[in-house]
């Protein structure tokens, strides 16, 4: 498991639960430009609206991922969702990114260069179950 100094800043009754944060800049149709995030190893483009995400470490499990887009050149709709992981063996996390206008049902579309997804992603760092489970 990841083997790395944590700061604790909130009660949760998970053990060890940590906190990742990153984020990066789309490139559209290719690997995304600026990933930053300590612990985010990188951020690679597979398909039309498909990034893996690669961690640094292994984790137990994903507990929760959540990302949102900025976008410089104005208003749009954004979702982000995980359709794959594997953070205990491979250290992977499949994201798909869909847009549309708020009339039209979004579809996956890959981040132009003026959109930044930002993401949090909380991890376990134990098989242990919290007490009462």
């Amino acid at each position: 498991m990841a083997a790395r100094s944590t700061t604790l800043f909130s009660k949760t009754f998970n053990r060890e639960q940590n906190t990742i944060t990153g984020k990066c800049v789309g490139n559209a149709g290719a690997n995304p430009t600026n990933v930053r995030g300590l612990g985010i190893k990188s951020i690679t483009w597979v398909s039309t609206g498909k990034y893996l995400v690669t961690l640094e470490d292994k984790w137990a499990a994903l507990l929760q991922c959540d990302g949102n887009v900025i976008d410089s050149t104005g208003l749009k709709h954004f979702r982000i969702t995980p359709s794959a992981e594997t953070v205990a063996t491979t250290k992977t996390i499949t994201l798909e990114v869909f847009s549309g206008a708020t009339t039209v049902a979004p579809t996956r579309a890959d981040l132009a260069a003026t959109e930044t997804l930002m993401l949090t992603l909380t991890l376990s760092n134990t098989q242990q179950k919290p007490n009462g489970n």
